[in-house]
């Protein structure tokens, strides 16, 4: 809400808003860049369920990580 200041004032306000979709600043980035080669088969299956698909992978691969964690951990402690 702005409180006096008129148009102006409000332009301001609505303009420092973030538009849907946008990113703010991050004090630190959570993920790393890299350069990865996937088969034809992979890409597809994940470009197909349309935009999101790269985080949808990365989940995916959170996923499986966890899953082997686990997995390990039950070997380890069997031993």
């Amino acid at each position: 809400m702005v409180n006096g200041g008129g148009y102006d004032a409000v332009r301001k306000a609505l303009g420092a808003r973030r538009k849907p979709g946008q990113r703010g600043p991050q004090v630190a980035p959570t993920k790393q860049l890299v350069s990865v080669r996937y088969s034809p088969e992979v890409l597809a299956f994940f470009k197909a369920g349309g935009a999101g698909w790269q985080s949808r992978m990365d989940d995916a691969l959170k996923q499986w990580v966890s899953s082997q964690s686990k997995t390990r951990r039950r070997i380890s402690s069997e031993a």
